[in-house]
């Protein structure tokens, strides 16, 4: 199955989130319409900024300025040569540049033909709050449950040390730090020990001031929850801790299920050459967060990858064969992290940035306001 398009160069994007969307928009910036066709396969109907997750658990009633329907995104691309399919990719025939699709239509299983793929599919963060699995609606619906969930909790636990569960504890400790018990488990020496150590202390000192308790160089074992509505947590040492909330913000999988495993790394990553192309199917593209190079961030894409992927397109879509493929290098730490909207810590091309820089470049509103720019 597939949209008849002539002489077009089929493309099919694997993923909707942001590297699946931006893969079509800079297609679509750099490619005449009238000579590809690009089609779209995702899970989801939208796509969720969830980089502003963090501030959205406190503030729920900004949700809504979060998401953004797929198909219209596209349709904004291109009317013509652009389609959309909801659904999961089951399995890839490289061989025949063919993939496997299951629909929403009551399991409809089509297959689906392709020149050009670009796999883009992520990762599973196993958190439904963090990350959308829901549709529209129901995913505001949820987070706004969430946040009654947070309100009615007298004690909070935040497990994980990195970005995620750092920015989240800095939200509760802001909002709920005189009165509620809040509690980060890092796993670690420290939080955020990818920045380093000075900033891992610096961050550990702000949550601290916020009231959150952080306990570091201890692992949690397993969650379980009790008939009473309280959660217990079994750590890796014997101990054991309970709290009314538990927000797990540790789990991060591929979504590579469809893949051969030939394909992948050992933890289940996308393996690519420094170019991002597949070993043997140079028609084939990883981008985002299932690669097993890259840095795993919004910044890596946008700045780094896509660049790359530019060249790509030059080359294969374009037919411009003189045209050099850029090989990917893994570029200077560039993270910025707010702990509550006071400010944070962070890093630009491996530079420190001060707390009010930190404040004004994503604490004050979590990049909410820039995000339909983003995908438009």
């Amino acid at each position: 199955m597939g949209k008849a398009v002539g002489s077009k160069k089929e493309i099919v994007i694997v993923g909707g989130s942001y590297a699946g969307v931006l893969a079509a928009k800079t297609i679509f910036k750099k490619v005449d319409e009238k000579n590809i066709h690009v089609t779209l396969i995702s899970p989801n109907a939208y796509i969720y900024f969830n980089v502003a997750a963090p501030r959205l658990v406190i503030r729920p009633s900004e949700t809504e300025r979060t998401l953004f329907s797929i198909k219209d995104i596209l349709n904004g691309y291109s009317n013509s040569s652009t389609s959309f399919i909801q659904g999961e990719v089951i399995s890839t025939k490289l061989e025949e540049k063919k993939l496997i699709v299951k629909t929403g239509q009551k399991n409809k299983w089509i297959d689906i033909k392709y020149q050009y793929l670009i796999i883009a599919s992520g990762t599973n963060l196993g958190n439904d709050v963090i990350q959308n699995k829901f549709e529209g609606k129901e995913l505001v619906s949820l987070i706004h449950r969430f946040n009654k969930e947070i309100h009615k909790a007298k004690s909070i636990i935040i497990l994980g040390g990195g970005p995620t569960g750092v920015e989240i504890a800095g939200e509760l400790g802001y909002e709920f730090g005189q009165c509620k018990n809040i509690s980060l488990l890092t796993g670690k020496e420290l939080p955020l020990t990818i920045m380093g150590e000075k900033k891992a202390r610096i961050a550990d000192s702000k949550l601290k001031n916020l009231n959150v308790k952080v306990t570091n160089a201890v692992k949690y074992k397993e969650i379980q929850k009790l008939s009473n509505g309280e959660s217990q947590v079994l750590l890796e040492d014997g101990g054991v801790i309970k709290a009314d909330l538990v927000i797990n913000t540790t789990i991060c999988n591929p979504n590579t299920r469809f893949l051969d495993e030939g394909f992948l790394d050992s933890k289940g990553y996308l393996k690519t050459d420094a170019c991002f192309t597949l070993e043997d199917y140079p028609e084939v593209i990883g981008l985002g967060d299932v690669l097993s190079i890259g840095g795993r961030s919004l910044i890596d894409l946008y700045h780094y990858q896509l660049p790359i992927f530019e060249k790509y397109i030059e080359k294969n879509y374009m037919g411009k064969s003189w045209v050099r493929l850029s090989p990917y290098e893994s570029p200077r730490q560039t993270m910025i992290i707010p702990i509550s909207k006071s400010g944070g810590v962070g890093t630009l091309f491996g530079w420190g940035v001060p707390n009010i820089m930190v404040r004004f470049l994503k604490g004050r509103d979590y990049l909410i306001g820039q995000a339909k720019r983003l995908f438009y």
